[in-house]
């Protein structure tokens, strides 16, 4: 019967055979950015004094911004300082909603009690829409899943070395040494060609 109907020359209209695809919107992952005129470039190595006679700082704050191209999608941004002996610390997460532009402003403020005097310190940023669901209590917490994404590919990633101390004109030698030797990858570090650097 159906058949019928579909050939019968009695009745308009017309068979659609051909193959209809619809564009889906592009899944690009997000990209940390610095901002206009940052003393702390992504990537970059620096000196910051928490625990010196003369130091009056509590903090450090680091600007970025976050570029998607999706731009309703909601993102979440996860910050930690790792060390040799603290490679998989707690990290810090950030909401941030999709509100419609291209790019995102993110301003991380890391405490004095994240660093230990006289050490080497690496901050890590990661962005993503597709971390395990943030609330959860286990999974979305596990310090082990830090860059975990249940999408391949969807991840922004930012990093900085931060060595404390007083800087590289006034720190001794042997503490320079010392400062290295705590630092899980030494490579290409350079504490003299560090920036001076207070919070």
């Amino acid at each position: 019967m159906l058949s019928a109907l579909l050939l019968s020359p009695g009745l308009a209209g017309c068979l659609i055979t051909e193959d209809l695809r619809f564009e889906e919107e592009s899944d690009v992952p997000p990209v940390v950015l610095d901002v206009a005129d940052t003393r702390t470039p992504i990537g970059s190595s620096f000196w910051v004094d928490f625990y010196s006679d003369t130091s009056t700082s509590t903090e450090l704050k680091i600007d970025v911004l976050v570029r998607d191209e999706n731009v309703e999608q909601d993102l979440w941004a996860r910050w930690r300082v790792t060390t040799k002996t603290r490679m998989t610390p707690d990290f810090q997460p950030l909401p941030l909603p999709g509100d419609g532009v291209l790019k995102r402003d993110l301003q991380i403020t890391v405490s004095q009690g994240d660093f230990r005097e006289g050490e080497c310190h690496r901050l890590e940023l990661v962005v993503s829409g597709s971390f395990l669901d943030p609330e959860d209590p286990q999974r979305g917490k596990d310090p082990n899943l830090f860059d975990y994404t249940i999408k391949a590919d969807d991840l922004g990633y930012a990093s900085w070395w931060i060595w404390e101390g007083t800087g590289a004109g006034t720190t001794e030698d042997s503490k320079k040494a010392a400062l290295l030797a705590s630092c899980d990858a030494i490579e290409d570090l350079v504490l003299s060609g560090s920036t001076e650097m207070q919070p």
